[in-house]
């Protein structure tokens, strides 16, 4: 296509572009108002790319260069819309590999001559390498074995209904993983194999592969109900019924390297590993925790200890409540308990303090997980049928995010 050629086509092509500057306005417009993932979000996202489509198409080229050239052109925004849909669905590595192709035949179209210029020059290079990188990152997230646990835009959950669930926070999609023969009631993420762990009443452990979305290894439970589980690194400490802890080593998982009887009288309710690896804290229905060490040197396990917690005094009795939830601190190695008493406790278990108490929550603490660098605290609250009758009125379940600092969670 010649310089010619362009001057001609100048007036009429200055309102062709209207449609295109009107869809971008209108895009920057509308999009924070649309949800993520859905129709009228990918139109919104598209429509400048289509606009652009129907500009290179209404562009009369009769030179049989200038067809060439709008043939690639062509092809390269339809690449790019389909890259655009694919990202709006969080298809990633799928959306990357269409924007490579788009630049390829951008390229195409323009050639290299003008390339001759300095400036020119780097703009061209840019281009081939953002070929390159989006070709890489491609393959990358294409062939990596398992994006599983440590995919922050999606969760695992499980229930009553024993069925092991998958969501897409960015898609809003729910898929089924698979299911257990009784309730599932923990889940847990593997960093080490790239997994998901889940543990069930009908008295296994199953991994779980999310890019293939199904069950890669079942572990019995030594005839025991799984009540909560804790994994760090290699370490996977599983609490059944009948007070039985269950020690695995993810790296053989054909069976566990020890069994052994919780130090707490009743019913386990949660446990939890040390960020430093050397143990774990566990919990039980009497209001009780237990600080354990993996090492069985009689030195070490001279070190463990337990104590009385969420318990509170009515006249001459003692209200006993169950310890629900645990979960540490990954700086300081502290960890947060939360009570059917309502109240949320930090501990330092090495010094044996509490660090703090905060405020009374409106129903039992159900969960608790700290941030990964420790900044805030998610607390869910959740009526657990504890009172022989029910509250009125009945609390809702609730989750709160609670920023916490250093004076709360720092060990003095």
């Amino acid at each position: 296509m010649t310089q010619s050629d362009i001057s001609k086509n100048e007036n009429s092509n200055i309102a062709k572009l209207i449609p295109f500057i009107v869809t971008i306005l209108l895009y920057f417009s509308l999009i924070y108002h649309t949800e993520p993932s859905t129709i009228p979000s990918t139109v919104l996202k598209c429509m400048p790319i289509y606009s652009l489509l129907f500009f290179v198409l209404l562009t009369d080229f009769k030179h049989a260069k200038a067809k060439q050239y709008k043939t690639r052109i062509l092809s390269g925004l339809l690449f790019s819309s389909f890259g655009d849909l694919l990202l709006n669905y969080d298809l990633f590595e799928a959306g990357m590999g269409a924007f490579g192709m788009a630049q390829v035949f951008y390229i195409l179209a323009f050639g290299m001559k003008p390339l001759k210029n300095p400036l020119k020059l780097i703009c061209g290079l840019c281009c081939v390498l953002f070929v390159i990188s989006d070709g890489i990152i491609a393959f990358d997230k294409f062939f990596m074995p398992i994006n599983a646990a440590q995919d922050t835009f999606k969760t695992v959950s499980g229930g009553l209904d024993n069925i092991v669930k998958l969501y897409d926070l960015n898609a809003h999609i729910e898929s089924v993983l698979g299911s257990h023969n009784a309730g599932v009631k923990c889940v847990e993420s593997s960093a080490m194999l790239n997994g998901i762990l889940t543990g069930s009443w009908d008295k296994s452990v199953k991994l779980w592969d999310l890019r293939e979305k199904e069950c890669v290894g079942t572990y019995e439970q030594s005839n025991g109900k799984v009540y909560s589980m804790s994994c760090i690194d290699e370490k996977l400490v599983v609490a059944t019924s009948e007070r039985k802890v269950l020690i695995w080593d993810l790296r053989n998982m054909k069976n566990y390297i020890e069994r052994r009887e919780s130090s707490l009288k009743y019913q386990t309710r949660s446990v939890r590993c040390f960020p430093n690896k050397e143990g774990y804290v566990m919990s039980s229905i009497e209001g009780r925790v237990a600080v354990e060490y993996f090492d069985a040197n009689p030195e070490v396990q001279k070190k463990k200890f337990a104590f009385k917690c969420h318990r509170a005094k009515e006249g001459d009795m003692e209200l006993i409540y169950p310890v629900n939830a645990i979960s540490f601190h990954s700086v300081y190695n502290t960890f947060a308990t939360g009570g059917s008493d309502g109240y949320v406790n930090i501990w330092d278990g090495f010094n044996k303090k509490r660090l703090c108490q905060f405020h009374l929550y409106d129903s039992s603490i159900s969960s608790l997980c700290f941030s990964d660098d420790g900044s805030t605290l998610a607390i869910a609250c959740s009526y657990m049928d504890e009172s022989e009758t029910a509250p009125d009125p009945y609390p809702k379940p609730t989750l709160y995010v609670r920023y916490v600092n250093e004076q709360e969670t720092r060990p003095k």
